[in-house]
């Protein structure tokens, strides 16, 4: 039966899920990543200067398990729907990699686009494969870096991100207000700070998970509520949580 709290305070909360839920342990360490939704310039259309599409997913279940290299290399070239168009692979390869974000169009308008399912393919982090390369330093991986070594080395950028088989593909959305996240995959809008992402073969979507982390910025200790709302094509290799 739904309960209505109100009003919703601290207090309130609290006494809620104190009454109505029973803790579980799973005395447990996870890699915690933040999320947020890139943006990058693109357009709807194929134009000289937008080129890399970024595809929804093919309604034929063996076009949409083909490895990203065929992807690459133009073979669901008609036969998939396009979302939206990138000037860059780099661009294209971390959009998937966020699984959301927002599309700059030449108007000036914004075109949000979401997770709309993958390859089945396994997933490799290309972050990985920059350090093992001597191309990143261990300690220095992260979006920016990555997309800055992919758009300086294009001539290299294709065949490090072809080593990740695992291709995301994503769907436009309709309007939404600036400051609502994308639906995830209970439906609901992430809420900043306290959505997770998660690995539902682990973590049930729709439980409250009471988490303890260290702050990566102060280093001071950080207690939150958050709760399981979306999946994270990254939790199945490796398994993690986005808490968004």
């Amino acid at each position: 039966m739904l309960k209505t709290l109100c009003p919703v305070t601290p207090a309130v909360s609290a006494v809620f899920f104190e009454t109505n839920f029973v803790a579980y342990d799973l005395s447990t360490n996870a890699l915690i990543t933040g999320y947020f939704e890139p943006e990058f310039e693109g357009s709807k259309n194929y134009t000289p200067a937008f080129t890399v599409p970024v595809y929804a997913k093919p309604a034929d279940p063996v076009l949409a398990s083909l490895p990203r290299a065929a992807i690459d290399n133009n073979a669901l070239y008609r036969k998939a729907p396009v979302t939206a168009y990138l000037s860059n692979a780099a661009d294209a390869f971390m959009l998937e990699i966020f699984g959301a974000g927002r599309v700059l169009l030449p108007d000036g308008n914004i075109l949000r686009v979401d997770f709309d399912g993958q390859n089945g393919q396994p997933y490799t982090p290309i972050g990985r494969i920059l350090v093992t390369a001597g191309d990143l330093a261990p300690d220095d991986v992260n979006f920016q870096s990555i997309s800055a070594w992919l758009r300086t080395h294009p001539h290299q950028a294709q065949g490090v991100m072809e080593q990740n088989a695992n291709y995301v593909y994503l769907k436009p959305l309709g309007p939404l207000p600036d400051d609502e996240g994308a639906p995830g995959s209970l439906g609901v809008p992430k809420t900043a700070g306290c959505t997770l992402a998660v690995d539902s073969s682990v973590i049930p979507l729709g439980i409250p998970v009471f988490m303890t982390m260290t702050d990566p910025i102060t280093g001071s200790s950080l207690v939150r509520l958050a709760v399981a709302q979306d999946t994270d094509a990254a939790c199945m290799v490796p398994p993690r949580s986005n808490c968004s």
